[in-house]
C-alpha cells in the first residue's frame, strides 16, 4: 500500500470514528434523558442498541493502531483540504469522547443516587410492614385484663 493510499485509509477511520463518537454523543444525551426520567425499560432498550456502536468503535481503534506507530510527518495528504479536514475530526473526537465519558460518569453517579434512593423507600416499607405485624398481633391476643378474673368464688 503507498504511503498516500495509508493517509487516505487513516482519514477514512478517523471519519468513521468521529462519526460513530456523534451517535455514541447523541445516545449519552437520550441515556441521560431516560435515566432522569427513572423510564428504566427503555434505558436498557438504549443500551442494547448503544452496544452496537461501543463494537464498532472498539473495531475502528483496533485498525487505528498500526498509525499510531507511524510518524505523521511521513504521512502522503493527497490535498492540504483534506489533511486539515482530517485534523479537526481527530479533534473533535477528543472532544467528544471526552463529553461521553462524562456523561456516563454522571449517569453512573444518577442511577446510584436512584438505587440508594429506592433502597432506602423499600426499607421503610419493610420498617412499617414490621410495625403493623406487631400491632395486628398484639390486637389478636387477649389482653392481660381481660384475662384476669375477678370474681371472688
Amino acid at each position: 500500500m503507498s504511503k498516500t493510499d495509508e493517509t487516505l485509509l487513516l482519514a477514512e477511520l478517523i471519519a468513521k470514528k468521529h462519526e460513530c463518537l456523534c451517535r455514541l454523543d447523541e445516545i449519552g444525551a437520550r441515556q441521560m434523558v431516560l435515566i432522569e426520567e427513572g423510564n428504566i425499560a427503555g434505558l436498557l432498550d438504549l443500551l442494547a442498541f448503544k452496544q452496537q456502536f461501543l463494537v464498532r468503535i472498539q473495531q475502528i481503534e483496533q485498525a487505528l493502531k498500526p498509525f499510531q506507530q507511524q510518524d505523521p510527518a511521513d504521512r502522503v495528504w493527497p490535498d492540504e483540504e483534506l489533511r486539515r479536514t482530517t485534523a479537526a475530526r481527530l479533534d473533535e473526537c477528543k472532544t467528544l469522547l471526552g463529553r461521553i465519558i462524562e456523561r456516563e460518569r454522571l449517569g453512573e453517579q444518577t442511577l446510584a443516587r436512584r438505587r440508594d434512593e429506592i433502597a432506602a423507600t423499600l426499607e421503610n416499607v419493610r420498617n412499617v410492614q414490621a410495625a403493623q405485624g406487631a400491632y395486628r398481633a398484639q390486637e389478636e391476643e387477649p389482653s392481660i385484663v381481660s384475662r384476669f378474673d375477678a370474681s371472688c368464688e
